[in-house]
């Protein structure tokens, strides 16, 4: 997806929050703001959403000297998460169907985002999270799939989310599976250091993009990320910006799962913001 005009109101309200979280010295905070300014000046609408994206958090990096401003939250979003794993884990397990429980679990963990302004309640989605309808369902063609992969790709979107993702890949314990996280700190975006420190490697095989960037620019990605991702059998790609950046991909296999926090992606998709969706990429482009 390209940026809106839209986006830039999100662009100065992220930085100055992600300038707060790096340092108190607010000299620092209006530097901050006076270079995205400079850049505000300067980007487009031709601007693709995760160029701008990256853009603006390298921007608050230099300016504020801090190589992770949300360093703190997420170790705090992780530990809050794990807290809950448990329960989770028995919410799932005693379910119906446990592996749609599952997926249910890795879309509320979804609303732990600090990149947009519609950040949920975690607690109470957890809660409610098992009866909430889908309002983009293409659950049929995902767990058809998903029964006949071998090899699961798993794109992940932020700490403490990657958490709820565990009960997932406790359900696909005899697929081979792979998580991509990002290469270095964006926003809340989980990277190998989070995914450690939330047990997925006891789990599935830890990748990354080799990028400071949120979402999965494909023309960026290596070689190696580019055979993982064609070789899959299935992908799944959690969250906004690995849907902004792969929506128009027109995959049979590649499902994305997310939480709609933003009214230019509930215009794409036709959706609310709050509601949950797992879409097949191909059926979005063709709007069925």
């Amino acid at each position: 997806m390209k940026i809106h005009i839209d986006c830039i109101p999100c662009y100065f309200r992220q930085a100055l929050q992600a300038a707060r979280f790096a340092t108190d010295e607010q000299t620092l905070w209006w530097r901050t703001m006076s270079e995205i300014a400079a850049f505000v000046r300067t980007a487009g609408p031709h601007m693709q959403s995760h160029d701008a994206a990256e853009t603006v958090h390298r921007i608050i990096r230099e300016a504020t000297s801090c190589p992770d401003p949300y360093a703190r939250v997420k170790t705090e979003y992780t530990r809050r998460a794990l807290e809950m794993l448990p329960d989770a884990r028995r919410r799932v397990l005693a379910a119906p169907d446990p592996l749609d429980a599952a997926v249910r679990m890795g879309i509320a963990g979804n609303v732990i985002d600090f990149g947009s302004q519609a950040f949920l309640d975690l607690d109470e989605t957890v809660e409610k999270i098992l009866d909430v309808p889908f309002a983009i369902d293409h659950r049929v063609d995902f767990f058809a799939q998903l029964h006949a992969a071998r090899t699961v790709l798993l794109l992940a979107d932020n700490a403490g989310e990657i958490v709820f993702d565990t009960l997932l890949l406790e359900q696909l314990r005899d697929k081979r599976l792979v998580v991509c996280v990002r290469g270095a700190p964006i926003l809340n975006d989980a990277t190998r250091e989070d995914a450690l420190a939330s047990g997925l490697h006891e789990l599935a095989e830890i990748t990354d993009t080799g990028h400071a960037c949120p979402g999965i620019p494909l023309e960026r990605m290596s070689a190696d990320f580019l055979d993982l991702f064609h070789s899959a059998d299935i992908i799944i790609a959690k969250g906004q910006a690995n849907f902004e950046s792969l929506c128009e991909q027109d995959r049979v296999n590649l499902f994305l799962l997310f939480t709609t926090k933003c009214r230019l992606v509930g215009a794409r998709t036709g959706t609310q913001i709050g509601d949950i969706m797992l879409i097949r990429s191909d059926k979005l482009k063709t709007g069925s």
